[in-house]
């Protein structure tokens, strides 16, 4: 035992150390990830800005276009021109400073200035074909805008001003970064307005780090920002010849819950099994007992509640893992809606386009943004928008001032490819994204038409999803994705794109309703890909659909349903500690003789009891279904089903506690009396009757059915099984406590255990789905109350990342009604329940050995055969009296000589002498020498033929050797007695006769008073190890099976005695436990009373350093706690940081306890003195 705790740490260290590996390894790999996401992320800012830059230029230009062609003096060209500028006009008009038209050669240099957030473009040049140049220095153009000009007019350059928000449309939904900032070369903010000119940090987009190395590009840095710890995310954004930094930060607390989630599956796992291990402390100091340990009523106690709590958790577990949300599964008629609407739209707009190329269709009622006829040069011939009066028509395109030549729905087709192009780019001047396909006709005409996809409107707020094409090219994103990404390819790793990539082309013929899954990353949170090809249109590639699936909002929902699930579990659990704390109020927990009792005396496996045991099992069994059927049938939500459990289970307590054969006149009583403890469960569960019934919180009909069905099987009991002569031999003796154990378990702990964790999560899953009642209900405080209630839990707890967890939170109240209507008929049985008859087997296991061990027994030896045959024998007995008596008997019919010694009135000294002419020599009270080894001398001159030599000793021989502390005299003294048998007379067995007018407390105090020297004398005659057995149960009533070697020295010298004297051989044929108890209750209460506080004490110490239960529970607790911690650390989402620590620091000051008080103290280094 001395190493045991050593080698119990040798193991759990090990294992503390995988799950901090496995943690670390995985949280290292989430923070490494989104530290990656976000710098993609600013660094798709800086490309976006700097692509927006020259794209706002050819804004510009087109306006100067529309504008010279709106003012041409010929009307053709005018009257269509002037129709697109009208349109334009409050979706775009910059501020033009200064026009001049200029020689070629004389084009100044431009330049880029920025004052606050205004941006200033010097000299920019517009790209006008030379034909095109007449357009510019007509009178209407330079007279409307007031043109300089030179001699030389074949260039035309403008001044234009414009705020830099111009150049961050597309980041408008951007909503990766909490704060966002674009910064000047000073690092003072030049937007958003709100936060203008202040000082962030100190930009630097060149460094060398102390060991010479160059960083450049993007990085990341930590600052303080409005009190708050951020990390801010910086790339610098080089525009022409300005140097600007844009900045996107983000809350080191959230970055940090983000990057430290462990993964739901393995959390989930690891957290039972810790409540397990922690529920299972009990049963393993049980198992573990050392001969330290003292088997106490507490204990055994803790034991069943550990079982009642682990019933309880694997049935909570089992329901939780056989129903964990499967959201792939739950989303997959969304999936098929989006692909059969994503599938209509682009045939549709398709078809548009075709109508329109083919017969010059353009009603197209409100679906289409534009239709569009090109000309060979890329110039718009046609184009029409929605809305009366708005067709723009340029004839053959020559003199139109749209230019769409650069546009990739034109570009495509230069190639000479014919298929169908569709793609999709953001509007730089609303920052939406819009949607555009173009044919090409075999005459060579090009036409496009332009839209925006619309799926429902609902799935698009609550689900993220894409639409893309096989290049990542995104044709559309739903409201709920906040990137605004152009490119699948921008917002994953190199790595991970590249995967997906290589399993779009390796798919093409992915038929339909098919998926393929592939997990990434995308804004920072971990996904789940669904990938689904859309419908090939002849498109230039596949377009597939990407549905989006975040686990962790699937994790919160278990998570909180699950807590509110526990605390639901945790009001039963307390109930029924109340039920048992009133039982053992209302019950006097004493003997007749004033000893202490258990208070599950009727659960001990003894032949009294085994018949009700096997009664009770099959009982439960019918009750167990008729809860089951209840709840099937019955719409109950988590707190109706809360209460009934609660009734049904004080039944089942009420059924145990009645149908006990004790009563208050005792159990010769012909009239049955209503056992006291079975006043507590009907009491309790009568009031909660009558509040419920009262309240309306159940109906009367079940709980009638349930009170029925128990005073039913309580009458069959009384009435009939009892009185039926004979034996249920269904089944065996051994098995009957487990078995019934198994049933009372399965009953109280895991069905309860099962469905509220069951009940919980069908009503929080109405609310989280949003399902409402299509019934008017009134107002109702009660709900509101208990709304309001989980409501604040709820956001104690949790971190709402997710408006879906924000609504889920917060729910419609009318949601919050319909979801407290209950459901029925949602049990089912399926193949996943034969793991449950497995875990019953096991459990069954458990609890037998259990049994085993606390009810522990051995066959009783009786050494009362003496023979004067037998020359040397050494018999240990502590009444010398009754050896007396034996001898006596003995020496009655023989004619041998007999010398008698006592030692407790002669010693051996000089003056000692022998007579050996005797034939039988006979040594009494042998242990009383002070020296054993002076009588070797004697023994050996006695020796001889035709000699007997038998000594009578109140200690056993192996106490007397251990009081000789030299190895030579130990020697002798052995070698002396290696011709002696050894036998054991047990003392005669007491029975105390009551009198007429005497309690039985005073007749055991009056005669242990009147026998107090021979209790005295027998108390010390006793070994240590003997008086702290008969101490111990003394004290409990029951013995620890570390000591079942002492006691069975004791039940030979008849200090321990069966309780039921008529038990036959073998045991554990007839009963499974044969009862042990001290053999006079005058002698325990000799114990009780006598004891010295010195011997206390020595127990006490013996106890502290010997036992080994209390060591093993603080080993096995610090665990748990370590164990915790390193979630804590590893996971902020599960506790603060602060809370982690101090979990931590509690497990290892309880393993160092344990280390130091149990195993590196009691650990010898070197060698031994031996």
């Amino acid at each position: 035992m001395r190493i045991k705790i050593l080698k119990v740490w040798l193991f759990l260290l090990p294992v503390i150390g995988i799950i901090g590996t496995v943690l670390y390894i995985q949280s290292s790999n989430n923070i490494t990830e989104l530290e990656e996401q976000n710098l993609r992320s600013i660094q798709a800012v800086k490309n976006d800005m700097q692509a927006a830059l020259p794209d706002y230029y050819q804004r510009v230009e087109g306006y100067i276009f529309r504008e010279a062609y709106a003012v041409y003096s010929e009307e053709s060209i005018s009257k269509e021109s002037q129709k697109f500028v009208d349109l334009l006009a409050n979706v775009f008009q910059p501020e033009i400073e200064k026009v001049r038209l200029v020689g070629k050669s004389q084009v100044p240099l431009p330049s880029l200035s920025l004052d606050q957030n205004e941006l200033s473009r010097k000299n920019l040049k517009v790209k006008i074909p030379s034909e095109k140049m007449n357009y510019f220095t007509s009178y209407g153009f330079t007279g409307k805008f007031e043109a300089s000009s030179e001699s030389i007019k074949d260039a035309v350059i403008i001044d234009v001003t414009f705020p830099i928000e111009e150049l961050l449309r597309k980041q408008e939904n951007n909503k990766v970064f909490q704060e966002f900032f674009i910064l000047n070369s000073q690092g003072e903010v030049v937007y958003p307005e709100e936060q203008l000119g202040l000082q962030l940090l100190e930009p630097f987009p060149l460094t060398r780090d102390s060991l010479g190395v160059v960083r450049s590009g993007v990085y990341h840095e930590v600052i303080n920002f409005s009190g708050f710890k951020n990390r801010a995310y910086i790339a610098p954004v080089t525009l022409e010849n300005l140097q600007l930094f844009a900045v996107g930060t983000v809350p080191e607390a959230q970055f940090m819950k983000v990057g430290l989630r462990i993964n739901f599956s393995l959390l989930s796992i690891l957290l039972f099994f810790l409540v397990i291990l922690i529920s299972s402390v009990p049963i393993l100091a049980i198992l573990n007992l050392g001969l330290g340990d003292s088997l106490t009523r507490s204990k055994i106690l803790q034991v069943g509640l550990s079982l009642l709590g682990l019933t309880l958790i694997l049935g909570f577990a089992f329901s939780f893992f056989k129903n964990i949300p499967d959201p792939l599964q739950e989303t997959k008629n969304i999936r098929l809606t989006l692909d059969q609407q994503f599938t209509d739209s682009l045939c549709r707009f398709n078809t548009i386009l075709r109508d329109f190329q083919d017969q010059g269709e353009k009603n197209t009622f409100g679906q289409v943004n534009e239709l569009i006829e090109f000309s060979d040069y890329g110039l718009a011939k046609q184009m029409y928008f929605q809305g009366p009066g708005l067709d723009l028509n340029f004839g053959d395109g020559s003199n139109s001032p749209i230019d769409l030549s650069d546009r990739a729905y034109f570009t495509y087709f230069k190639e000479g490819d014919s298929s169908v192009f569709i793609n999709s780019h953001y509007s730089r001047g609303s920052g939406q994204l819009e949607s555009v396909i173009s044919r090409k006709t075999n005459e060579g005409n090009i036409h496009a038409v332009t839209f925006k996809l619309q799926p429902d409107a609902d799935i698009s707020k609550n689900f993220r999803f894409l639409l893309i094409k096989e290049d990542g090219g995104i044709l559309y994103k739903s409201q709920k994705i906040i990137s605004p990404i152009s490119n699948l390819k921008e917002g994953v790793s190199l790595v991970k794109w590249q995967e997906i990539e290589s399993i779009l082309k390796n798919n093409r013929d992915l038929g339909e309703n098919q998926t393929l899954e592939v997990p990434f990353y995308l804004n920072g949170h971990h996904y789940t890909g669904v990938f689904s090809r859309i419908r090939d249109t002849g498109y230039d590639q596949p377009v597939w659909m990407v549905f989006l699936v975040n686990h962790n909002l699937t994790h919160v929902f278990s998570s909180l349903s699950s807590l509110e699930a526990v605390l639901i579990l945790s009001a039963y659990f307390l109930i029924l500690l109340l039920s048992m704390a009133a039982q053992g109020l209302s019950r006097q927990l004493l003997t007749d003789f004033g000893f202490n009792t258990f208070l599950f005396e009727w659960l001990k496996p003894t032949q009294q009891n085994l018949r009700k045991l096997k009664y009770l099992t099959f009982a439960f069994l019918i009750y167990g279904g008729i809860v089951l059927t209840i709840y099937y049938y019955l719409p109950l939500d988590p707190i109706r089903l809360l209460l009934l459990l609660i009734i049904s289970s004080l039944w089942i307590s009420f059924i145990n506690l009645a149908t006990d054969s004790n009563s208050s006149k005792g159990s010769s009583s012909k009239k049955y009396h209503l056992n006291e403890t079975a006043y507590a469960p009907l009491g309790i569960n009568l009031m909660i009757i009558l509040v419920s019934v009262l309240s309306g919180l159940v109906s009367w009909i079940p709980i009638l059915i349930l009170s029925l069905s128990a005073l039913v099987l309580t009458y069959l009991w009384h009435g009939f099984v009892k009185k039926i002569p004979g034996r249920i031999k269904i089944i065996p003796a051994s098995k009957v406590l487990p078995v019934y154990l198994v049933t009372w378990f399965l009953l109280v702990g895991f069905i309860p255990g099962y469905l509220i964790q069951s009940k919980t999560q069908i009503f929080e899953s109405k609310i989280w789905n949003s399902v409402k009642s299509s019934e008017k209900e009134e107002q109702n405080l009660q709900l509101e109350s208990l709304e309001k209630s989980r409501r604040s839990i709820m956001m104690t707890v949790t971190d709402p990342f997710d408006q879906k967890i924000l609504d889920f939170i917060t729910p419609n109240q009318t949601v919050f009604r319909a979801a407290m209507q209950g459901t029925s008929k949602n049990l089912s049985f399926g193949i996943d329940w034969i793991g449950v008859i497995g875990l019953l087997f096991l459990f069954g296991f458990l609890i037998y050995y259990l049994q085993r061990t606390i009810f522990f027994t051995f066959e009783p030896v009786h050494e009362d055969n003496f023979d004067l045959s037998q020359p040397k024998l050494f018999v240990c007995s502590i009444d010398s009296g009754h050896f007396d008596e034996i001898m006596d008997q003995l020496l009655s019919n023989s004619t041998k000589t007999v010398a008698k010694i006592d030692f407790l009135t002669q010693e051996i000294n000089w003056q000692f002498k022998v007579d050996t002419s005797y034939e039988m020599y006979i040594f009494q009270n042998f242990h009383c020498l002070a020296d054993p080894t002076k009588a070797i001398e004697i023994i050996e001159n006695l020796d001889g033929p035709g000699k007997t030599i038998w000594i009578c000793s109140g200690k056993t021989w192996p106490e007397l050797l251990s009081k000789i502390k030299e190895n030579d005299q130990s020697m002798r003294f052995s070698e002396a007695f290696s011709d002696f048998r050894f036998k054991f007379l047990a003392i005669p067995h007491e029975t105390l006769e009551t009198e007429p007018g005497f309690e039985k407390p005073e007749i055991l105090l009056r005669e242990m008073r009147s026998r107090k020297a021979f209790f005295t004398n027998m108390w010390a005659e006793l070994s240590f190890l003997e008086r702290l057995v008969c101490y111990s149960f003394a004290q409990e009533g029951f013995f620890s099976p570390a000591r079942k070697d002492v006691m069975i020295g004791l039940a030979q010298k008849g200090v321990l005695k069966p309780k039921d004297t008529k038990v036959k051989k073998p045991v554990w044929l007839e009963n499974p436990w044969l009862e042990w108890q001290l053999y006079s209750p005058v002698f325990r209460k000799y114990i009780l009373d006598q004891t010295s506080e010195s011997e206390l004490e020595a127990f006490r110490v013996f106890e502290k350093k010997q036992g080994n239960a209390q060591s093993i529970q603080v080993s096995l607790v610090s665990f748990a706690l370590i164990c915790l911690a390193l979630i804590g650390i590893f996971d902020q989402n599960f506790f603060s940081e602060a809370y982690a620590y101090l979990t931590g620091s509690l497990g290892l000051l309880g393993s160092v306890y344990a280390l130091l008080n149990r195993g590196l103290l009691n650990f010898k280094f070197g060698k031994s003195n031996s």
